[in-house]
C-alpha cells in the first residue's frame, strides 16, 4: 500500500466491514493507523446495525485517537432517490411510483435501486423476489429457533412488545428474551419506546414472505388472540382476524376501532373501518354500523348522509328509530333542505328525556331555518329548561346557542347575552351551558360588521352588571369579550389587563373553556405587543393546564 501511494497518493475502500471476521477487522485497524504517515486515505464502510464486538472496539479506538473521522450516511432524500430511479429505469418514471419506491426503501440506496428495476408497465412497484432472497440470506446466521420466532413477529406488524413476541411465538419469557437479545445483536430489530421494531420494512416483509400462506394465516389468528387478551387497540385485533380468515369475528373489533377513531375526530379513518365492517356484518351488528356510517357521513359533510340515515332507520327498531330520524332531520338542514328536515320529524314521538330535548332542538332549528322565530325560541327555551333539569350539559349549550341565533336574527343578540349572563347569578348550574352556547355568536359579532367601540361599551356595562350581581362566570365572559374587542381595535395594553382578569375569574369559577379561550387571546395580545417568546409560553401553559379544552368544540353529529 505504501509503495502504491508513494508517487500520487491512493485511496483504499473496504466495504461492508460489519460482515468481516475479526482478523480482517484487525487488519483494517492496522492499515488505518499506519496510513497516518503515508499519502493514503482509507475509507471503511459498515452497516450500523449488527456491528460485531471487534468492529465496535476498533471504531471506538480510532475515534478516541483522532485517527478517523466518522461520516453518518442518512437516508436519501426524495430528489436524490428520483435520480437513482430514473437512471436505473432508463426513462421517465411517474412521480407516484418514485415516491412509492422512496417510501418503501426508506431512503436506502440499495433498496431504491432494486425496487427501481421492478416497476410494472402501469407504474406499480412490486418487490422483486431477488430482493427478498437477498434479505433472507442475511438471516442465515440466526439460530433456526430464533428465526422462527422472529418470522412470527414479522407477521404481526412493524412494532411489537416483548409480551406480544412471547405470546405469538408460544414461548415463555426466558426463551422470548433470549431470542430478542439475539435479534437485537444481529441488527434485525431495534428498541422503540417500550417495545421493538424491525430495522427496515422490507426486512420484515422478507421474513413474513418466507412463511407459506396457511402459516401466515395461523400466525395472524394467534396474534389476534394474544392482542385481544393484552388489551391492544381494536384496529390491530381486527386486522389480524381479517388476515387470518376470520372476517365475521373481526366485525365487532372493526366497529370498536371505528368508534375510537370517531371519538378523536378521525372521521375518514372511522368511515373506512365502518365500511369494511359492513362487508361482513349481519343482523343487529349491521343496524348499529349503518347508524354509525350515517353519523360519519354527516360529520364530514357528505350530502348523501340523509340517504344513509334512511338505510339505518329501515334497519332500526324502537327508540333507535326516533334518534335516527332526529339526526336525519339535522342532516337535511345541513344541506339546506328545510322541507325535508321538517318531514323527517313528522310523527316522531320521544320516549326519554334525552330524546325529548333532541327533538325540541331539531324542531327549533327547522323553525329558525324557516324564519319562524317564535316557534324556534319556544322550542329552545323548553329544551334548555329540560336539559338543565336532567343534567344534559351539551344539549343545554346547544339550546343557548339556538336562543342566541334567534336573538341575532331579531336584532336582540346583546340583550339576550346580557340577560343570560346576569341570570347565571341565580342559576349557577346553567352558567357553563349558557356562556359556552353564546361564545360562537359573540365571536361571529366580533369578527363581523359590529363596530368595536359598540362591543367594548357593551362588554364594559355587562362586566359591571355581572360584578354587581355576583355572577363570577358571567364577569369572566364579559372580561374576555372586552379584551378581545380591545385587541382587535388595537388597544393592546388594555386588552392584556382585561384578559388577565378574565383568566383569573374563569379559574375561580372553574370555567375551563372560558379560561382556555382567554389564555389563547392573551397569547395573541402578547404577540401583538412584540413578545413572541412570551406568546409561545402562554400557549404552552394553556395546553398543559387545560389539555383537551384548548380546542374544544361541539361535534357535528351528536352521537359521535
Amino acid at each position: 500500500m505504501s509503495a502504491a501511494a508513494r508517487e500520487r497518493g491512493a485511496v483504499v475502500l473496504l466495504e461492508n466491514l460489519h460482515a468481516a471476521d475479526d482478523a480482517t477487522v484487525q487488519l483494517a485497524h492496522y492499515l488505518v493507523r499506519t496510513s497516518r504517515f503515508q499519502p493514503l486515505l482509507v475509507v471503511l464502510s459498515y452497516r450500523a446495525a449488527g456491528v460485531s464486538p471487534a468492529l465496535a472496539q476498533v471504531r471506538a479506538s480510532l475515534l478516541a485517537e483522532g485517527t478517523a473521522t466518522e461520516i453518518a450516511l442518512g437516508p436519501l432524500p426524495l430528489d436524490a432517490a428520483a435520480s437513482v430511479v430514473e437512471r436505473m429505469h432508463g426513462s421517465a418514471v411517474p412521480p407516484e411510483a418514485i415516491e412509492a419506491i422512496w417510501r418503501k426503501a426508506e431512503g436506502n440506496p440499495f433498496f431504491v435501486r432494486e425496487l427501481a428495476s421492478a416497476i410494472e408497465a402501469d407504474g406499480t412497484v412490486v418487490v422483486p423476489e431477488r430482493l427478498y432472497d437477498i434479505l433472507q440470506a442475511r438471516l442465515l446466521g440466526l439460530d433456526p429457533g430464533v428465526r422462527a420466532l422472529v418470522e412470527r413477529a414479522a407477521v404481526t406488524g412493524e412494532e411489537f412488545t416483548a409480551d406480544e413476541f412471547a405470546a405469538v411465538g408460544g414461548v415463555d419469557d426466558a426463551a422470548a428474551f433470549n431470542a430478542l437479545d439475539r435479534a437485537l445483536g444481529a441488527g434485525f430489530i431495534v428498541e422503540r419506546g417500550g417495545g421493538y421494531r424491525f430495522t427496515h420494512t422490507l426486512l420484515r416483509e422478507a421474513l413474513a414472505h418466507a412463511l407459506p400462506a396457511h402459516r401466515r394465516a395461523q400466525v395472524h389468528r394467534i396474534a389476534a388472540g394474544a392482542l385481544s387478551a393484552s388489551g391492544a387497540p381494536a384496529g390491530r385485533v381486527a386486522h389480524h382476524l381479517l388476515e387470518g380468515g376470520r372476517a365475521v369475528e373481526a366485525v365487532p373489533w372493526l366497529e370498536r376501532a371505528a368508534r375510537s377513531a370517531a371519538a378523536v375526530a378521525a372521521y375518514a379513518d372511522s368511515l373506512a373501518l365502518t365500511e369494511r365492517a359492513l362487508e361482513y356484518a349481519g343482523g343487529r351488528e349491521r343496524g348499529g354500523l349503518l347508524a354509525l356510517r350515517a353519523d360519519l357521513l354527516f360529520a364530514v359533510g357528505d350530502p348523501s348522509a340523509p340517504i344513509a340515515y334512511a338505510e339505518a332507520i329501515a334497519a332500526a327498531r324502537g327508540r333507535a328509530r326516533t334518534s335516527l330520524r332526529i339526526r336525519q332531520s339535522r342532516a337535511y338542514l345541513a344541506g339546506g333542505e328545510v322541507a325535508e328536515a321538517a318531514g323527517a320529524l313528522e310523527g316522531v314521538e320521544a320516549s326519554t328525556s334525552a330524546d325529548h330535548v333532541s327533538l325540541l332542538l331539531a324542531r327549533g332549528l327547522v323553525a329558525w331555518h324557516g324564519k319562524d322565530l317564535t316557534v324556534a325560541q319556544a322550542a329552545a327555551e323548553e329544551a334548555r329548561r329540560l336539559a338543565a333539569e336532567v343534567g344534559l350539559a351539551a344539549a343545554a349549550v346547544e339550546a343557548s346557542g339556538l336562543l342566541g341565533m334567534v336573538a341575532h336574527s331579531s336584532g336582540q343578540l346583546w340583550d339576550r347575552v346580557r340577560a343570560d349572563v346576569l341570570d347565571t347569578a341565580r342559576n349557577p348550574g346553567l352558567a357553563g351551558s349558557v356562556l359556552d352556547g353564546h361564545l360562537c355568536l359573540v365571536e361571529f359579532s366580533l369578527y363581523g360588521a359590529e363596530p368595536y367601540d359598540e362591543v367594548i361599551g357593551f362588554a364594559r356595562k355587562l362586566r359591571a352588571a355581572a360584578d354587581r350581581a355576583g355572577a363570577v362566570r358571567g364577569a369572566a365572559f364579559a372580561a374576555t369579550v372586552l379584551g378581545e374587542a380591545e385587541l382587535l381595535s388595537g388597544r393592546v395594553e388594555e386588552a392584556e389587563g382585561d384578559l388577565r382578569d378574565a383568566i383569573d375569574l374563569a379559574r375561580r369559577s372553574r370555567a375551563d373553556v372560558g379560561q382556555a379561550h382567554a389564555m389563547q387571546r392573551l397569547a395573541e395580545t402578547t404577540l401583538a405587543a412584540g413578545r413572541p417568546d412570551q406568546a409561545r409560553a402562554r400557549l404552552a401553559e394553556c395546553a398543559s393546564d387545560r389539555p383537551g379544552v384548548l380546542a374544544r368544540a361541539a361535534p357535528p353529529a351528536p352521537d359521535l
